[in-house]
């Protein structure tokens, strides 16, 4: 076949996949009636921001949540009863604000959709995956191209995404700000010259660090993965290396300062009851050296199992009994692995259970506590909707600690593969950065969150490792193919005439 043919041939592929992907966020985005995932305090934070906040009955407070059912219709008001919780999720709400306040302008009643937000993120991220593949299919890398369609079609597409889209959360701003940092990589690794990369590399960098507290350390753990690359022999330029140092600790350095906010007080309090007394405390044998450990006073030992909604504490401030557990610093926590070893196995084994479903509205003994269909009562996604979520759902836990963690074990065979100086080295230092980024955010979610909203926050894990199986399992068969062609071109010097 000749090459122009096969770039054709390549690029009407690359074009129709780009365009189903295209399709299925637009269709989670047009959806009637409305399927968004109910909101919840995390959302309230984020809108407050704009003064954006749903039509209800004049009586329901306006910073109040609505777990059963998400809310199409949106209104501004000037309240001062939410403090604004500031996330580069903003940067997509203020994009949309203009757009939210012509149509309540052209209103009688001054509402508006909050289907304008999903707008703006659906298209930023559209026009990131078309442009990164018309790119490469114009560098003549076909292969780059058709991942990248893959991977937004398949993954970044799936409803356990796109339910964030209609609405304030920070979890479809994470996949954009990620995708926008490996993509932008591999640009500046395959070659691609100019720092306007480089500084859209680290711009995404800051903006996924920034997303949630969780993804603090999200660049730190891309960085890494690059430099374990140069081991292998890898050369990777000097100015992505140095994009990825400035910004993830301009990141980190952000959320650090942060979270020393006064309006950040109560969530601190909130994660570290969940922390340590809802989740590491119940799995700790010795309650009483663990309290010592973390500098808590002695009576603080007895509240093992404590939770922010229940009783004592019932979400009131005054009625928790150790609220010095907020002043517990994450060094000391992850100073448990020496301390108490076995604890700290119990909780990253433990905590494999609670990330199921991927889809975030469900606990992981399968109570819905957050509904997705407008005018539901704690409705799940229709069944004519297909995710990975349902798919993963069906795995035994053995095989669901195999797709979790087998990644990481097979990350020797990669730096090998790119030890040998093989083809598509890129790619294996995708895969790399794949790995690193779930285990980072993994390990921060445990030390931020506990067991409680696993599934939720976990939402860029799981797109991590999910990318992880289906890039690793196109490049196998790609090398696979390619050594099989190899062959029969040897044994068969005619078939030469087919490459």
């Amino acid at each position: 076949m000749k090459p122009h043919t096969k770039d054709f041939l390549a690029g009407v592929l690359i074009v129709s996949i780009l365009i189903f992907a295209s399709c299925r966020g637009m269709a989670m985005l047009t959806a009637v009636p409305m399927i968004a995932l109910a909101n919840n305090s995390d959302m309230i934070r984020v809108q407050a921001c704009i003064g954006a906040y749903p039509v209800r009955d004049s009586i329901v407070p306006a910073w109040s949540n609505n777990p059963r059912a998400p809310i199409g219709s949106y209104r501004f008001l000037s309240t001062p009863m939410d403090s604004c919780f500031y996330t580069s999720e903003l940067v997509f709400a203020f994009m949309a604000k203009p757009l939210m306040w012509i149509e309540s302008w052209l209103t009688e009643d001054g509402t508006f959709s909050i289907r304008w937000v999903g707008f703006v993120k659906l298209s930023v991220i559209l026009i990131l995956a078309w442009s990164f593949s018309i790119f490469w299919l114009y560098k003549k890398n076909n292969l780059a191209a058709l991942l990248n369609a893959v991977i937004v079609a398949a993954v970044l597409m799936d409803p356990a995404n796109t339910i964030y889209l209609n609405g304030f959360y920070a979890e479809f701003s994470t996949v954009i700000f990620a995708y926008a940092v490996l993509a932008g990589s591999m640009v500046l690794m395959q070659g691609g010259s100019g720092f306007l990369i480089a500084i859209f590399v680290g711009v995404a960098v800051v903006g996924l660090t920034t997303s949630k507290v969780q993804h603090a350390m999200a660049g730190i753990a891309i960085l890494i993965a690059l430099l374990s690359m140069t081991l292998t022999g890898f050369v990777i330029q000097k100015k992505l290396l140095i994009s990825l140092f400035i910004a993830a600790l301009l990141g980190l350095a952000i959320q650090i300062t942060y979270l020393k906010h006064h309006d950040l007080q109560v969530m601190r309090l909130v994660n570290m009851t969940n922390v340590v007394f809802m989740t590491i405390m119940p799995l700790s044998e010795d309650p009483a050296a663990l309290v010592k450990h973390l500098d808590l006073p002695e009576d603080c030992g007895k509240y093992s199992g404590l939770s922010w909604w229940l009783p004592p504490v019932s979400q009131k401030i005054e009625n928790h009994p150790c609220r010095e557990v907020a002043d517990v610093s994450y060094f000391r926590l992850i100073k448990l692995i020496f301390n108490q070893p076995v604890t700290m196995l119990r909780l990253v084994g433990g905590g494999m259970a609670h990330l199921r479903p991927w889809l975030g509205n469900r606990t992981y003994d399968g109570v819905i506590y957050l509904g997705v269909v407008e005018g539901g009562d704690l409705a799940d996604l229709p069944d004519g909707w297909f995710s990975w979520s349902r798919v993963l759902d069906f795995l035994s836990p053995l095989q669901f600690a195999l797709f979790l963690m087998l990644p990481a074990f097979l990350l020797p065979a990669i730096f090998y593969h790119s030890r040998l100086g093989r083809r598509q080295l890129s790619l294996d230092a995708l895969l790399v950065m794949l790995v690193f980024l779930g285990a980072s955010t993994y390990i921060s979610i445990l030390m931020g969150n506990g067991y409680m909203d696993t599934a939720k926050v976990a939402n860029l894990m799981i797109n991590s490792l999910l990318s992880f199986w289906i890039l690793g399992s196109m490049a196998f068969v790609f090398i696979i193919s390619t050594q099989v062609c190899r062959i029969c071109g040897f044994i068969c010097p005619e078939s030469k005439r087919l490459r």
